[in-house]
């Protein structure tokens, strides 16, 4: 079934968001052949999956501020449609139709992952003349455990609604929700300049 802007984006608002983290990189990248990497957009759409009013709108914010800085206008789905209710794709349609913008940005967590990393601390511990009775022995060490999580974005394009780009980033150590959004907000949109999907991408 072909994907479309409005399913991705109800789809979205009703997943969890637990996304935070202390780095963010974007691993993988596609973009659609038929929509020439020059297509740029002035105004896009911002939606995602929240656990919560208050992070989705600092995430929504942040968003909002990195494509300003590219001169790009951005709205997010939280400046006046309903948080944890279901809209109609009629509703939705009409809202981002109606206010004119061009594309929809939609980032979902796809997987989560935890990490197990063994710090294991030797001493060598010497005998006669540095080798005889010589030998390494354990002093402790620490376990760390931390989340990998999996979040795709997917650009779509509203006139025709294509998927034109998705990016897939990995972010690591989660521990701070607004250490995430300002990891992964600037990663992604820089990403989308560097395609020349945006207006001001040189």
């Amino acid at each position: 079934m072909r994907r479309t802007w409005y399913g991705w984006v109800v789809a979205a608002a009703c997943l969890l968001m637990v996304a935070c983290g202390a780095s963010t990189s974007v691993k993988t990248m596609w973009a659609s052949p038929e929509v020439p990497p020059s297509k740029q957009f002035k105004k896009i759409f911002v939606a995602g999956a929240y656990n919560s009013q208050a992070t989705g709108l600092a995430f929504e914010t942040e968003m909002k501020k990195q494509f300003a800085a590219k001169g790009i206008e951005a709205g997010g789905w939280l400046d006046s449609l309903p948080f944890g209710q279901d809209v109609l794709r009629s509703e939705l349609e009409t809202y981002v139709r109606a206010h004119g913008f061009q594309a929809v940005l939609v980032s979902k967590l796809t997987n989560k992952e935890t990490q197990v990393d063994i710090n294991q601390s030797t001493t060598y511990m010497g005998g006669y003349h540095g080798w005889y009775g010589g030998g390494v022995v354990s002093s402790g060490g620490s376990v760390t455990t931390y989340d990998v999580l999996t979040i795709e974005s997917s650009l779509f394009q509203v006139s025709d609604e294509k998927l034109i780009w998705a990016g897939t980033s990995e972010v690591f150590a989660p521990e701070d929700v607004m250490d995430f959004i300002a990891t992964f907000s600037p990663a992604i949109v820089n990403e989308l300049s560097k395609k020349g999907y945006l207006a001001t991408a040189k």
